[in-house]
């Protein structure tokens, strides 16, 4: 049996790219909607999703991105019928207009910081010449020590001021779990697409200033939006932002 899995909602008459992969768009009177179809038992609540479903549902909401607005739906929202499909928008239809007005004219990049790269992570090791007496040894290896305690403070101060400095050139940025012991922080950012270059010019910069404290700053994207699309937290967080 066919069921109807929804992706996204775009606002209505939104273009269509020419990469996106194959599926079907729905227009209504305030909105399209992404649909594609699949057999209901693949896609059923017991079954665990594919990784080849996970990102066809990712590459079709990107290929959007890239060309307009678009509200992801969360993944493996299904329906048995078009009709059923068309009354859970009816009922949900002001969120989701709420939540495009919020998106209007914004994407999502993931940014984080990470331990690696750049600058080595403490002074290297260096044996003690034959000849160097007691004091010389001393005052060396105080200076390694000094050295390494200057360094992760300067690296301390760099990640404290690492969200601040991003929050200049973003709408909003949310900081999660990183999950990964070489993960110092994990930003999901949502950024005009005017504000694109500037963005994009300060991640240099901190990456350049973090390259000499031996870390690293990753960056991923333009992407949909979806640390952002769930209207109802936005709210309940008290940051909503109609654009």
């Amino acid at each position: 049996m066919t069921a109807l899995v929804l992706h996204g909602i775009l606002p209505k008459d939104a273009p269509e790219p020419s990469d996106a992969p194959q599926h079907l768009r729905i227009e209504l009177d305030r909105m399209a909607l992404i649909v594609t179809s699949a057999q209901s038992d693949a896609m059923s609540a017991e079954q665990e999703p594919g990784i080849d479903e996970v990102l066809a549902h990712h590459q079709l909401l990107s290929a959007y991105a890239l060309q307009t607005d678009v509200l992801p739906v969360r993944f493996g929202t299904v329906f048995s019928s078009a009709s059923g499909m068309l009354d859970g928008i009816a009922t949900d239809e002001e969120w989701f207009c709420r939540g495009m007005a919020r998106l209007r004219g914004r994407v999502e990049f993931a940014l984080s910081l990470v331990w690696g790269g750049g600058a080595p992570a403490h002074a290297p090791y260096e044996p003690s010449p034959p000849s160097e007496d007691g004091r010389t040894f001393l005052t060396r290896k105080r200076a390694v020590r000094d050295g390494i305690r200057n360094l992760s403070a300067r690296r301390d101060a760099f990640a404290r001021g690492f969200a601040e400095r991003i929050a200049t050139v973003t709408n909003e940025l949310r900081q999660s779990p990183t999950g990964q012991k070489d993960t110092i922080a994990f930003f999901a950012v949502l950024v005009d697409r005017d504000d694109i270059a500037p963005f994009v010019s300060t991640v240099r910069d901190l990456a350049e200033d973090a390259g000499a404290l031996g870390l690293t700053v990753k960056l991923r994207g333009p992407g949909p939006c979806y640390s952002f699309a769930d209207i109802r937290e936005t709210e309940e967080r008290g940051r909503v932002s109609h654009g």
